[in-house]
């Protein structure tokens, strides 16, 4: 699987993770709680997921946002619940 794209929520934290095992390519990005007071701890990632890597974790509520425009490129964004922006990530049709 390449260059693989999942939105989820209903967590308990926001979070930006990819999976390069086994030839992957897979981005997933969770929009966390609405508000700070349904927040956790954001789990570390075990030893047995080598391969999985976390740009972005915060036990913080908020909303993400995603921009797509007509050149093809995608923005992801994690903003705060005062819609600061508080982590973003493009992916442009060049990758």
């Amino acid at each position: 699987m390449d260059n693989v794209i999942i939105i989820c929520g209903d967590r308990h934290w926001q979070y930006h993770s990819q999976d390069f095992r086994n030839d992957r390519n897979i981005n997933e990005f969770c929009c966390g709680p609405t508000c700070n007071q349904h927040t956790s701890g954001v789990p570390r990632i075990r030893d047995e997921f080598e391969g999985i890597v976390q740009p972005y974790a915060a036990s913080q509520g908020g909303f993400l946002s995603v921009e797509y425009s007509e050149d093809r490129n995608i923005q992801f964004t994690f903003n705060s619940i005062e819609g600061e922006t508080l982590y973003q990530k493009i992916f442009t049709s060049k990758q």
